[in-house]
Formats: C-alpha cells, sequence, structure tokens
C-alpha cells in the first residue's frame, strides 16, 4: 500500500515540477498594446523616409500637366468602346440578412 501511495506522490511531483520548468522557460506573455503613444522619438531611418515622402509630394504639388496630348491626332483617334449599364432590379434592404427573414423586399412590392 505504501508503494502505490509512494508511486502516486512521485508521479504528482513529477508533475508538478515539469509544469514549474514549463512556465519558467515558456516565452513571456506579450505586453497589452497601448493606442496612445508615450515616445516622440523617431529613429533617423524613418525621418530619412518622411523626408523623402515630403519631397515626392512637394515634386507633384509642383507638376503641371500640358493640354496638347488631348488635341494629338493619335488622342483624337481613339474609340470609346464602352457599354451603358443596363437598369436592374434592387437587391434585397439588407443583403446580409438570412433568407426568409424580414426586410426583404420582393419583385411585387418594389415599382419605379
Amino acid at each position: 500500500m505504501k508503494s502505490r501511495f509512494a508511486k502516486i506522490g512521485a508521479v504528482v511531483v513529477i508533475l508538478l515540477v515539469a509544469i514549474l520548468i514549463y512556465s519558467v522557460t515558456a516565452s513571456p506573455a506579450p505586453e497589452e498594446v497601448s493606442f496612445e503613444r508615450t515616445d516622440f522619438t523617431t529613429d533617423t531611418q524613418s525621418q530619412s523616409e518622411a523626408q523623402d515622402l515630403l519631397r515626392m509630394l512637394q515634386n507633384l504639388k509642383n507638376l503641371r500637366l500640358e493640354g496638347t496630348l488631348f488635341a494629338n491626332q493619335a488622342f483624337i483617334r481613339l474609340a470609346d468602346f464602352s457599354r451603358p449599364l443596363e437598369p436592374q432590379e434592387p437587391g434585397r434592404a439588407n443583403p446580409f440578412a438570412p433568407l426568409g427573414v424580414a426586410g426583404v423586399r420582393s419583385a411585387s412590392s418594389t415599382t419605379r
């Protein structure tokens, strides 16, 4: 009887030691994400990227387009292949509602 309790006790101790080792060696839980910015320092790479972006925006601001493209014969000869959209019956009032739920329009209740 003593050997049975000794075996159970040994198993419990081994499990407790295993749990302790796992909890110590496991990666720490991630910190909570805060949406408030507390440090206002930036690294030099992000500052240089921001400067590059501002420089490009300034170059776009100074860009001037000429209208000679629209007077070009190649542009004038372009053909319009678009087709007009055909009018269609509007769908359900709430497209995400399950089928058979109130708020669904029927063909007879919709008039134009």
